[in-house]
């Protein structure tokens, strides 16, 4: 078996407090059968942990990880997902199309403009780059022409029916 790559999900408090660690093991070690300790220096006594190889749940993604860990939350994040209603896109679209935003993200300031019918052009320490996008419930969606790169970025409206999109969320390599 080849290294292989498991998550760890360390309670820490309240229910759905938890931190998530991600280890590198020799794949020798996971073989059925055997027993791990591990070793977090973060949290104290981690190192009394131990762990049967036949109680780890493999995932061959960080989204099956996601998945299994909170099957409710996972299925709500994806309906945030779905295509939205024409009226949910034209309400958007109409907030978005000839306007720019500025944002900054990890120390970069960028500028995004939106143009009809759904296109946008960003563009960040004098390099310009442009795309599609397409809204879904919860998110616009950002496709870059060039390197086909996603950015989602979760959006409202307040009670006034104004748009309040999150780019600096969307962008955020940190995420």
């Amino acid at each position: 078996m080849e290294d292989a790559r498991f998550a760890l999900f360390v309670l820490q408090g309240a229910p759905r407090e938890f931190a998530l660690l991600t280890f590198e093991v020799p794949g020798g070690d996971l073989e059925p059968g055997k027993e791990i300790s591990l070793d977090v220096s973060e949290i104290p006594d981690c190192d009394k942990l131990e762990l049967s190889t036949d109680d780890i749940v493999h995932s061959a993604s960080a989204e099956e990880v996601a998945q299994k860990a909170d099957p409710d939350g996972y299925a709500a994040e994806m309906q945030k997902r779905e295509d939205a209603d024409a009226e949910t896109v034209s309400a958007v679209s109409s907030q978005l199309n000839g306007y720019y935003y500025s944002f900054f993200v990890n120390n970069f300031s960028y500028k995004i403009e939106f143009y009809d019918p759904n296109t946008y052009s960003l563009s960040c320490m004098g390099l310009q780059t442009t795309g599609t996008y397409s809204v879904k419930k919860r998110y616009v969606v950002l496709t870059n022409n060039d390197n086909g790169a996603v950015n989602e970025c979760p959006y409202s409206f307040d009670e006034a029916g104004a748009l309040k999109i999150e780019l600096a969320d969307g962008f955020d390599v940190n995420e």
